[in-house]
């Protein structure tokens, strides 16, 4: 469903109120995008508001969800979302954006993301934006996860901790530019891991400790991607370049494919 002008929203509130009304109590499978920036009147706000309604007033079908649209509008949605009604949530897919905006970092806030019952979260969101803020905060239900927005190095390190039930994972990730201790002498066990993809902007010695404290007897395929040839420091409003390798792992695994590029 894409929401488009003030007569095509009136047919389409009116559409899927029907559609909804006659679905039973069948799961709903749904998916809702919104490509413009803002509401062209206070009329449109209006249907918009009203075809959320009617898409609420179904939250204890909701199983497999898709959501595109800025971040204002998002929130139109999510104002007076309770995660707990939502139980029958299994899949989540969202690509949020806002307008970028220099030393903007703060995330973007995703009530869905704690829906008792998701299994499955695919987070798009804007380059300029981390997903350090994103993940719910029940984590041990999550079975695939997918970022296509960028997270740190140690973000990642702490994610997969508390994931224990992950059986596919693919990521983004950059350096967090500093070492943190707390991920020495860790392991990550991932008894149902089959696949992990890392796409790597930045690699030093905090992702070769990821790589050596990971725990995965059932894996068979594990991705390492390495993006960026060389460390960018901003030091004192200077830039320096120093050269960086891919992380070192002890003991690969048979699976294990390393690739630079």
């Amino acid at each position: 469903m894409k929401v488009a002008s003030t007569t095509v929203m009136r047919s389409r509130c009116d559409g899927v109120r029907e559609w909804l009304s006659r679905s039973g109590t069948c799961p709903l499978s749904l998916s809702v995008t919104y490509s413009g920036e803002h509401l062209e009147s206070s009329k449109d706000d209006e249907l918009m508001q009203e075809m959320f309604d009617i898409l609420l007033s179904f939250a204890d079908r909701w199983g497999d969800v898709n959501l595109s649209m800025p971040e204002n509008i998002f929130n139109k949605l999510q104002c007076d979302i309770n995660p707990d009604t939502f139980s029958p949530l299994k899949s989540l897919e969202t690509a949020l954006y806002r307008k970028p905006y220099w030393g903007d970092t703060e995330p973007i806030s995703i009530r869905l993301l704690a829906a008792p019952g998701r299994r499955r979260i695919t987070l798009k969101t804007a380059l300029h934006m981390t997903a350090s803020g994103l993940v719910p905060p029940i984590w041990k239900h999550l079975t695939h996860i997918t970022f296509t927005s960028l997270t740190t190095d140690i973000y990642l390190f702490i994610l997969l901790i508390q994931c224990p039930n992950l059986v596919f994972g693919n990521f983004f990730v950059h350096s967090s530019q500093r070492y943190e201790t707390v991920a020495d002498h860790r392991q990550v066990f991932l008894p149902r891991l089959e696949s992990l993809a890392i796409n790597d902007s930045g690699a030093h010695e905090l992702m070769a400790i990821i790589f050596n404290a990971i725990k995965a007897p059932d894996s068979t395929r594990l991705l390492y991607r390495w993006l960026n040839p060389g460390l960018h420091y901003f030091m004192f409003g200077k830039r320096e370049t120093r050269a960086a390798g891919p992380p070192t792992v002890r003991t690969p695994p048979p699976f294990c494919m390393i690739m630079n590029m």
